[in-house]
């Protein structure tokens, strides 16, 4: 199944909570509930252009089941029930789809060393894309430690677009928005790619958890930055470098206990 086919499944989870708690939904997206049907129908033209049967049907099987939820339903907390059941149902259907991807989804390409070992300057930065692997890879990896999470790249919101965006079956942990850079070069790079990340990530409430992913920082570019988590990703050894991505998985899991 495609990763187009993983997001729908995951958008049409967050359709169904639209519908049965809208304030949560507000807190999560600044999506309206027509911004989110619109990308739904979006994503189903897509599968058919991309030739996804399978991803298209189980798309197509999710949404009429919240149509069929919606038209059937005989009371409002029956209506409530089965969508709560329903949203949360998708969103670990497509947890379960991403990891699946992520094991047989092989690398285009090979990254630098983890580590730039040197003050001379790097080659030019751009901003990663995020199907380039290395970036969905350490997604995947990250996962691995909080398997809650499911994965949603290239997440465009209006004008804005997030590298990647990481939701819970469960409503109540906080969204993880994550920025790529191929590599850091400057404490200023890292505080501007810190600034735009806050930037894009303006609309998901105070409790989002924003990361910023690289695979390389320029000796001395590394500085704390408050509510960011800079995280060095090693493809080599598919791991993170040291301790980088500790606190965010101990401030999730701390999350997730609570909800």
């Amino acid at each position: 199944m495609t990763p187009e086919a993983i997001q729908l499944v995951s958008l049409i989870g967050l359709r169904a909570l639209a519908d049965y708690d809208l304030a949560e939904f507000s807190r999560v997206t600044d999506m309206s509930k027509r911004q989110l049907d619109e990308r739904i129908d979006m994503g189903l033209r897509s599968l058919r252009n991309l030739n996804d049967d399978r991803g298209r049907e189980e798309a197509e099987s999710r949404l009429g089941e919240l149509r069929e939820i919606e038209r059937e339903s005989q009371s409002h907390t029956e209506l409530n029930f089965l969508l709560r059941q329903l949203s949360q149902s998708c969103l670990q259907r497509a947890q379960q789809l991403a990891l699946a991807y992520s094991r047989t989804a092989a690398p285009r390409q090979r990254p630098p060393n983890p580590i730039v070992d040197s003050a001379a300057a790097p080659t030019p930065e751009s901003r990663l894309r995020p199907e380039e692997e290395y970036l969905r890879l350490a997604v995947m990896r990250l996962i691995r430690d909080l398997p809650e999470y499911v994965p949603a790249f290239n997440y465009r919101i209006k004008n804005r677009e997030i590298d990647c965006f990481l939701t819970s079956g469960d409503i109540g942990t906080p969204a993880i928005i994550v920025e790529g850079k191929r590599s850091i070069n400057s404490p200023l790079h890292l505080e501007e790619t810190a600034k735009q990340l806050k930037h894009a990530a303006s609309g998901w409430g105070r409790s989002a958890i924003l990361v910023i992913i690289t695979t390389g920082v320029v000796r001395g570019a590394l500085r704390p930055v408050p509510g960011v988590h800079v995280l060095i990703y090693d493809a080599e050894r598919d791991d993170f470098v040291g301790e980088s991505a500790q606190p965010l998985i101990a401030v999730a899991r701390q999350a997730i206990g609570r909800s």
